[in-house]
């Protein structure tokens, strides 16, 4: 459970201050739940040991990452109390959210950006072979735009 990574803010991993980065990815969401479980367990226990076991029956408990939690609880917890470095883990969740976001983000751009070149492609007469050597695209898609403009007419 290491983890590496950077981070521009810290409270974009915060549980309660990203819900929108929380729903498109749930993994992270469970991640940030936990790291909010694990510090409330530091706050209430002085002794981290106690703390960290506590935070990972209350993570079992609430059904957040329990494939980890459950099977390799003994290195979650040795994770913890021996290598935990919150700042790190942080960024670590930030690579991870901005990874996911942006990898999708970056998906979607570029399919309405095909999308709008098809329509224009379409509108000046172009054939969809034309189209999809230009928008590097297959027929399929060419189609479904074709379609959206006819619904949208």
């Amino acid at each position: 459970m290491r983890y590496d990574g950077a981070i521009l803010n810290e409270k974009h991993f915060c549980f309660w201050h990203n819900p929108k980065l929380m729903e498109k990815c749930s993994r992270l969401a469970e991640y940030s739940r936990f790291i909010q479980i694990l510090n409330e367990c530091k706050e209430n226990e002085k002794d981290l040991k106690k703390a960290t076991y506590a935070a990972v029956e209350r993570g079992i408990e609430e059904g957040i990452l329990l494939d980890i939690l459950i099977r390799q609880k003994a290195e979650v917890c040795a994770v913890v109390l021996t290598e935990y470095n919150e700042k790190k883990h942080m960024k670590t969740l930030f690579r991870e959210g901005y990874d996911c976001g942006y990898g999708s983000g970056y998906d979607s751009g570029i399919l309405e950006y095909k999308k709008k070149l098809i329509r224009n492609l379409l509108r000046k007469g172009n054939t969809y072979e034309q189209i999809g050597e230009i928008v590097m695209c297959d027929e399929g898609l060419i189609e479904q735009v074709q379609n959206e403009m006819l619904q949208n007419k």
